[in-house]
């Protein structure tokens, strides 16, 4: 028989035609609601209440997010699996050391002390305040990548922050 996953969260809407699985990173809509636009939260509420509601296992990398589903929403704990994330064997390749410094040297990192943060950049990651700080140390250089639509690089960018977005 079919299944169907949603590594989003999301499941249809509608008659339910096959069972349901569904993957939940976060609760930061409900943990940090103040963080976040109030049409976005009410979305996400529609979103889980939907999710509990109709999934028949819902997949999380945590235990604290399967501690927060089970204290938000009342859910057998039959339906819920924790599944640690895993890594690719590509990812622990090293690159070789002439890549590294071409990319050292094109980014002006060769013997600073380098901070990276990489991932979509909503309110509650509190990006404007790492680059407060890391503006403030003068070894040190923030590399930021990912989406920064919704962050406004400060007009008096120190040479201390790189704004890579995706590339």
């Amino acid at each position: 028989s079919d299944i169907f996953h949603s590594p989003g969260a999301v499941l249809p809407i509608g008659k339910k035609i096959c069972p349901y699985l569904a993957t939940v990173h976060d609760l930061g809509f409900k943990r940090f609601p103040q963080l976040g636009r109030k049409l976005d939260i009410a979305y996400y509420n529609f979103v889980f209440y939907n999710l509990v509601k109709k999934a028949d296992l819902i997949i999380t990398d945590s235990l604290a997010i399967e501690n927060e589903i089970k204290e938000y929403y009342r859910i057998d704990a039959s339906r819920l699996r924790v599944v640690p994330l895993g890594i690719d064997d590509f990812y622990l390749q090293r690159e070789e050391q002439e890549y590294l410094d071409e990319i050292k040297t094109k980014y002006r990192l060769v013997g600073r002390k380098i901070v990276l943060t990489n991932s979509g950049h909503s309110v509650r990651k509190n990006i404007p305040t790492l680059v407060e700080v890391c503006s403030l140390i003068p070894d040190c250089v923030l590399v930021v990548a990912g989406a920064i639509a919704r962050i406004n690089p400060p007009a008096n960018q120190s040479n201390n922050i790189i704004w890579l977005g995706y590339r």
